[in-house]
């Protein structure tokens, strides 16, 4: 049955199917729905949206020794968006590496908060792992997820 129903003014009807089964995804419709309700983040989940750039944006200090140029351009790149990037690269260019820098540019010195979201538990729990070897990180991770299906050392 539909969960909810959200009629905007500019006549976007938006429906959120709900599957009595999965009822784990309860949080993440609810959330999905009040993302909806933004018309910025709407513009750019559900009308694909073009990211835009800030191509003044200062790019904090961190340091990226350990990555090669592409991945340092791809951090750069990420961190001048105004509303999202996407990186794109075939298995073992170091998207996983890339991508925990920028959580560790955008948590430590942005003060930022930052959700990761993949299709498999596997993907999230490497990314978390890498993240988790910066030791001012290590504490401020929350996985969730069903415990069978957590990495045990994400806990």
């Amino acid at each position: 049955g539909l969960d909810r129903r959200l009629q905007r003014d500019n006549g976007c009807l938006f429906t959120i199917d709900r599957d009595e089964l999965m009822g784990s995804f309860g949080v993440s419709r609810g959330n999905l729905y009040k993302a909806l309700l933004n018309s910025v983040l709407r513009r750019f989940v559900v009308e694909t949206g073009r990211p835009e750039f800030d191509v003044d944006a200062t790019v904090p200090h961190l340091d990226t020794s350990h990555l090669d140029d592409n991945q340092q351009a791809a951090v750069a790149h990420v961190l001048s968006a105004r509303h999202y990037a996407l990186i794109l690269g075939m298995p073992g260019t170091g998207k996983t590496t890339t991508v925990a820098t920028i959580i560790r540019a955008l948590t430590r010195l942005r003060n930022q908060s930052v959700l990761v979201a993949s299709h498999t538990h596997a993907a999230i729990d490497n990314l978390l792992g890498k993240v988790r070897e910066d030791a001012e990180c290590r504490d401020d991770v929350i996985r969730i997820g069903s415990a069978d299906r957590v990495h045990r050392d994400l806990h």
